[in-house]
């Protein structure tokens, strides 16, 4: 019996400091992103932050941002640094911030996050859009477009009309096997400020 609650012991020492250093609902946020709003797209980021998920918070990120930052996973871990030292102690609730407010901004929107309606922390969200073809082997290409889908629909009666142009669309060959293509648009961090 000692040996049996030596070893139970053992395990919830190991188990307790991982459950509190990423919380139940931040985790979720993470497994589950949605970016379909400026709000749910900062929110899945700011959970990402408070459980010091680099890859996580990667995923997040818009395209503008990474090529900032060296367009890849290993310059956002370096950059990243910065941005967690500017946040403060506020890094390790990130997931229990709320928006407080947000205002249009010249490159997107920016959503400013914080408690007790003090902001303490904003992020620019810019909306991008992009396109997947998946083909009858599971396999996936897409690209970002420069428009909005609505912008590259046309209706001409019957018929639907959508004009992508991307070097990409070549790896399909010519008889492709489409099985799925999916327009979408996305809200992704394009930059993060600290509250005056």
């Amino acid at each position: 019996m000692r040996v049996f609650l030596s070893a139970l012991l053992l395990v919830l020492a190991c188990l307790l400091p991982a459950c509190a250093s990423c919380p139940t609902e931040a985790v979720v946020r993470i497994l589950r992103p949605n970016f379909d709003t400026p709000q749910e797209s900062g929110a899945c980021f700011l959970a990402a932050l408070a459980c010091n998920k680099p890859d996580s918070e990667y995923l997040c990120l818009s395209e503008d941002l990474k090529r900032k930052h060296g367009a890849t996973l290993d310059g956002w871990i370096l950059a990243r640094q910065d941005i967690r030292a500017e946040a403060g102690v506020a890094i390790n609730r990130a997931h229990t911030l709320l928006a407080i407010e947000e205002r249009q901004h010249a490159e997107g929107i920016v959503v400013w996050w914080g408690l007790n309606e003090k902001p303490l922390l904003g992020l620019l969200m810019q909306k991008q859009h992009y396109f997947d073809i998946y083909v009858d082997q599971g396999n996936k290409v897409g690209a970002f477009l420069n428009a909005a889908p609505g912008q590259l629909i046309e209706v001409e009666g019957k018929r639907l009309r959508l004009e992508l142009t991307d070097s990409l669309l070549r790896t399909l060959g010519t008889d492709p096997a489409v099985t799925k293509l999916v327009i979408g648009s996305e809200w992704k961090v394009g930059g993060v400020l600290a509250a005056d």
